[in-house]
């Protein structure tokens, strides 16, 4: 016992016998006198922790701000702030997501944001989910938070929220890159790492027009490069939903971590390759 953990108290017993005796030594220790007084010492301190964490989080983003391209963290602020209190987030943006600093600054609980993403990693996921949220709950404003890479695998889901008119603000978190992947190839510090050469991570050559993409599917769209763009574009896209659109945004972002400035892939042409030109 006690081999990869440590335990304060080792014991040896059948489990279902042994966890009915705990839940009964719990039960008649814990009071309603003694709850109340375990509470009251400890209520101040955590009341104040969420303040601490939002000005902690603040603090950490600030330097990031107003660069050009933009910081991710420009797009989580100004998207937090233009959202609905209430609004349904969708998280497909996984470059981005759990670990960035922002995330005390966004409002979540019952009448406030609901917050939702993919705990495996998957891809693929998020424009369906941004639909499926909206039949769920069409009186709450849906705003889908994606990666670029991610838009690639349910790209056609665009049609489907102009066909049948669904009207949800999409945000694509756009670094020209599998960054999410490439960082995790990084952490094994082998070959890809050493090179700085991480094969079909790199977007470009050519670059994905997400406007385009959108556009010829029937949802209007723009590209965002800096804050103050986003900041109008915000103001549009939330616009046309309200009126019953959707609406898509390319907010170009600066790519960050490991190998973000690298434009390195494979160069392979099947055309040179022909012996003939057919």
């Amino acid at each position: 016992m006690a081999r990869t953990e440590p335990v304060d108290l080792a014991i040896v017993a059948d489990v279902g016998l042994a966890l009915d005796d705990l839940l009964e030594s719990i039960r008649s220790l814990a009071t309603t006198e003694r709850l109340a007084a375990i509470r009251a010492s400890r209520y101040d301190r955590l009341a104040a922790l969420p303040e601490r964490m939002r000005r902690a989080a603040d603090a950490d983003i600030r330097p990031n701000l107003g660069q050009n391209p933009m910081h991710p963290d420009d797009v989580a602020l100004l998207t937090e702030r233009a959202s609905d209190r209430d609004a349904i987030t969708i998280h497909e943006n996984v470059s981005h997501d759990m670990a960035r600093p922002y995330a005390p600054l966004q409002s979540v609980g019952v009448g406030e944001k609901m917050r939702l993403h993919a705990a495996g990693g998957s891809l693929g996921w998020g424009v369906g989910a941004a639909i499926g949220a909206k039949l769920g709950q069409p009186d709450r404003q849906v705003v889908l938070h994606i990666g670029d890479g991610s838009v690639m695998y349910s790209a056609a889901g665009f049609w489907t929220m102009a066909r049948y008119r669904v009207p949800v603000l999409t945000v694509i978190w756009n670094n020209v890159n599998y960054q999410q992947v490439r960082f995790r190839f990084a952490r094994y510090q082998g070959n890809m790492a050493q090179t700085d050469r991480y094969p079909t991570m790199f977007l470009g050559d050519p670059e994905i027009d997400f406007v385009k993409l959108a556009e010829s599917q029937g949802i209007s769209a723009a590209k965002a490069t800096t804050a103050d763009e986003l900041e109008s574009e915000l103001e549009i896209g939330i616009a046309a939903t309200r009126e019953g659109r959707p609406y898509v945004i390319d907010a170009r972002i600066r790519c960050i971590d490991a190998g973000a400035e690298s434009t390195w892939h494979s160069q392979f042409s099947l055309a040179d390759s022909r012996t003939r030109n057919v």
